[in-house]
């Protein structure tokens, strides 16, 4: 991951300033330096900055490694030192378990995006469609079957969004863009569908691989 720092100024009823910081993944991170410059700047001022008007060469970016936080060796002397732990009292421990069973959910902060438009011209639909990868980060599915209405409610708007991202990658082949930009908006697809299969399966599939252990270890012991 890379943090990405925009600078600058723009337009919208009066001049309005620009300076956002936001992580992007290497590989978008690194597309704002050449030539499809324009098309991601796009899809994050009108994420960040709806309707705000801009020249591409007047936003300053500044793309910089995020730096992670060394963890500690357990073995250390200094994690070895015990703290003396709180005594919590039954009410707060009784709401601590509840705040964590209660799901957020997160409907109304991405359904906005399903009202994007994959019909116009083919940068719009480029943009708008890389503008609903990148919202989509940090949202996920819930283990199927889900345990509550808030979680199937996340898990069924998570695949609208799937299916509006299917919808797009379409509308371009259609539009007969070009195969680098549409194996680019591919993969992003491909990382999506494996993001949802892992998400709400993956009990599932480490159940089946324990047994296909067993299995195989029975075999060897026979």
């Amino acid at each position: 991951m890379k943090k990405v720092t925009l600078k600058g100024t723009g337009q919208l009823n009066g001049p309005i300033p620009i300076n956002k910081s936001i992580e992007l993944e290497d590989s978008i991170a690194n597309k704002l330096l050449g030539s499809q410059k324009e098309q991601i700047l796009g899809s994050i001022m009108s994420e960040h900055y709806p309707g705000v008007q801009y020249e591409t060469n007047k936003i300053g970016i500044n793309i910089s490694e995020i730096n992670k936080v060394k963890e500690k060796d357990p073995t250390s002397s200094d994690s070895k030192v015990k703290t003396p732990k709180a005594k919590k009292s039954k009410e707060t421990t009784s709401k601590n378990n509840e705040s964590r069973i209660e799901e957020k959910g997160f409907r109304d902060e991405i359904i906005h995006f399903l009202d994007l438009n994959f019909e116009g011209d083919l940068q719009e639909a480029k943009t708008n469609l890389e503008k609903l990868f990148i919202g989509l980060k940090g949202y996920s599915w819930s283990i199927f079957p889900a345990n509550s209405d808030r979680e199937k409610e996340n898990s069924n708007t998570m695949s609208q969004m799937l299916s509006k991202a299917k919808s797009g990658v379409r509308n371009l082949k259609s539009k007969g863009v070009i195969d680098d930009d549409l194996v680019y908006f591919h993969k992003k697809l491909k990382k999506l569908k494996n993001k949802r299969l892992l998400q709400q399966f993956w009990p599932y599939m480490l159940l089946v691989l324990v047994i296909i252990g067993v299995s195989f270890g029975l075999m060897f012991v026979e």
